[in-house]
C-alpha cells in the first residue's frame, strides 16, 4: 500500500506536466492529465489529495462580424454577430479565478461565455 499523498497535475503544456512530475514524484504519487477529460478519468479511478491545474489558459480568437447601412437619409440599420463560429471559452474550474468566483467556469471578462450573439439595430434621426 502506497502511503504517499497523491497529486494530479492538469496542464495542456507537456513540458509543464513533465517538469512538475519530475519535481514531485520522489515525495508524492503523481498523476498527470493534459485536459479536463483526462483529469475526470483519473479522478474517477483514484483518490487525489492535491489537484494542480493550469492557470494560464490558452488564447481564443473569436470572429465578430457587423455591418451598417443607411436605409434612408435619416434611418440607419446595424446588424451582425459576435462569436459567429460559436467557439466555447476555455474552462478553468470554479475556484481558479484570481479575483473571486468565476461565472460558468471561465473568465467572462476576457472570454465570450454566452456563445453566438446576433444583433440588429435601427436608429432614426428626428
Amino acid at each position: 500500500m502506497n502511503l504517499q499523498p497523491t497529486v494530479l497535475i492538469v496542464d495542456d503544456e507537456k513540458h509543464t506536466r513533465d517538469g512538475l512530475r519530475s519535481l514531485l514524484e520522489n515525495d508524492y504519487d503523481v498523476y498527470v492529465a493534459p485536459d479536463i477529460a483526462g483529469a475526470i478519468d483519473v479522478l474517477d479511478r483514484e483518490q487525489i489529495d492535491v489537484l494542480l491545474t493550469d492557470l494560464r489558459l490558452g488564447s481564443r480568437s473569436y470572429l465578430d462580424l457587423s455591418a451598417s447601412m443607411n436605409v434612408t437619409e435619416k434611418i440607419r440599420a446595424r446588424f451582425g454577430a459576435n462569436n459567429l463560429l460559436d467557439k466555447d471559452p476555455p474552462i478553468n474550474g470554479g475556484n481558479a479565478c484570481p479575483a473571486g468566483p468565476c461565472n460558468g467556469n471561465t473568465w467572462p471578462t476576457f472570454y465570450d461565455a454566452t456563445g453566438r450573439f446576433i444583433f440588429f439595430n435601427v436608429s432614426a434621426e428626428f
